[in-house]
């Protein structure tokens, strides 16, 4: 857009405009204005690490269209009021944009971001051989998430995850779509913390066996990393728990759980020196093991955690299974994880069902087959059965369409994914929730390989939705007699 080199920002309020129409002008202006926002407009910056690096690209991008490329003589200078962390990933953008910009390269002596007291790019910048240190954002988050699209300077590049610039055709209204989209992540994410806090400090959540326990501290560990940058030295993880007594042994298990993860984590490695725990009755120096190993002998890890661990924890998810004989695919949320827990597994399934026939949708007037079958797996169960060994016919013909088209889909993807064991055994849970015994028996068939948890929610779906005690204790005890294998992770 500019059409020279003199690259600051009050360019326009201080210089010349001879060389420019009105209306490039005025262009010139609103684009001035739109970079102020979104470069001092806190909740405009989104919650998770890679929608951070789509805006932080996007704002780049806008930056550059701004200014042209810039130089050392004449570096692009940006004084950001946004939040922490923002000004260091709009820096590692704009160093992206240096290794790529069409024009020519340009380094970090061409960048200067004033208004932020984040260092860098000392911790940013590599050594001889490396643009980039092992531990920098783009090391550590940028090339995870960074695509083709995003190196394309262009007049409206997209800047939030969900706002396509196809359908918002300026700057303006990607901000506007935008800026609801942040605040409805925002409140998710308050949510996710606070059923951490409930997590941490509700004596009645803690478990009472090793298993529980590390199955416990590995999911909350989870809550804390998913979609987030990975802690460093420099931006550590900071573990407090209000509550004393039972309840504080839970911080030797998440600092281990959190140092699991560190020889774990997809993106970064981390180890204890990003961990940081405010209680003073823990102490790292005895968890910690010599020159050779990460854990002494007397460790949670070396005593429980090996013995209990199983690969699907170590997978980030924002549902992870928090308690044992409560299953994540039965209980789609967090929320309903806790509630399960705290009403006790059979009496929580019961009055999902109590609550759903309180809030029963419009009958599927007007839907087409496909989306009646996702409807089908989407909606909460039926009202509680009044038979104790049979499901309730029915009450309708459009429930009926709806249950043997939950159960087609699930016929369809054990036909279409046959290698998908956990998907199949989902789509059937789902069929039978909806009250059509021929799940039943695909269930039972499929029980007989599937894991711990799976029978457990074949357990809980016999005890509550089919009130058949009998089936309830068999798959609960066979459960029980599945052996947790020994898990141990190769420390260097």
């Amino acid at each position: 857009m500019r059409k020279n080199h003199r690259l600051y920002l009050e360019f326009f309020d201080h210089g010349s405009d001879e060389d420019y129409s009105s209306e490039e002008l005025k262009r010139i202006e609103e684009r001035k204005q739109q970079i102020y926002r979104l470069l001092s407009d806190r909740s405009l910056f989104p919650q998770t690490a890679s929608a951070r690096v789509k805006f932080a690209m996007g704002v780049a991008n806008l930056l550059l269209g701004y200014f042209g490329l810039p130089s050392k003589t004449y570096p692009i200078q940006v004084n950001t009021k946004g939040p922490a962390g923002f000004a260091r990933y709009l820096w590692t953008a704009l160093m992206v944009f240096g290794k790529h910009h069409p024009d020519g390269a340009f380094g970090h002596e061409a960048i200067v971001i004033s208004g932020s007291s984040e260092r860098y790019p000392e911790e940013e910048l590599g050594g001889f051989w490396s643009t980039f240190s092992a531990k920098s954002l783009y090391e550590t988050v940028f090339k995870h998430y960074l695509t083709q699209e995003m190196l394309v300077l262009t007049e409206n590049p997209e800047l939030f995850e969900g706002v396509s610039s196809e359908q918002y055709k300026t700057v303006d209204e990607q901000i506007t779509a935008g800026k609801e989209k942040i605040a409805k992540e925002l409140d998710k994410e308050k949510e996710k913390q606070q059923h951490i806090e409930t997590l941490l400090n509700n004596p009645l959540l803690f478990p009472k066996t090793p298993s529980a326990r590390v199955k416990f501290a590995m999911a909350i560990a989870n809550l804390y990393l998913v979609n987030k940058e990975p802690p460093s030295e420099e931006h550590p993880i900071v573990i407090e728990i209000r509550n004393t007594g039972e309840t504080s042994k839970i911080v030797r298990y998440l600092w281990t759980a959190f140092m699991v993860f560190g020889k774990n984590h997809p993106h970064a490695p981390f180890n204890h020196k990003a961990i940081v725990v405010h209680d003073c009755t823990f102490s790292e120096d005895k968890e910690l093991g010599g020159f050779w190993s990460t854990f002494s002998k007397v460790s949670l890890y070396e005593t429980e955690f090996k013995h209990h661990l199983h690969p699907s924890m170590l997978v980030l998810s924002e549902n992870p299974e928090l308690f044992e004989g409560i299953s994540n695919e039965v209980y789609r949320t967090i929320a309903e994880q806790i509630r399960a827990k705290e009403e006790g597994p059979f009496k929580s399934l019961a009055q999902m069902q109590a609550e759903a026939s309180t809030h029963e949708v419009p009958q599927n007037k007007g839907l087409t087959q496909a989306s009646k079958m996702q409807k089908a797996l989407c909606d909460k169960p039926s009202s509680a059965k009044t038979s104790s060994s049979t499901p309730s016919i029915p009450s309708s013909a459009s429930d009926k369409e709806t249950e043997q088209s939950a159960l087609e889909l699930a016929q369809l993807t054990e036909e279409n994914k046959p290698g998908d064991f956990k998907q199949v055994f989902s789509s059937y849970l789902h069929a039978a929730r909806s009250g059509h015994s021929e799940a039943l028996v695909s269930l039972e068939r499929l029980a007989q390989e599937a894991n711990k948890d799976q029978q457990l929610a074949l357990s809980q779906l016999y005890g509550s939705f089919f009130h058949n005690d009998e089936k309830a204790a068999y798959w609960r005890q066979k459960a029980t007699e599945i052996a947790q294998p020994s898990f141990d992770i190769q420390f260097n």
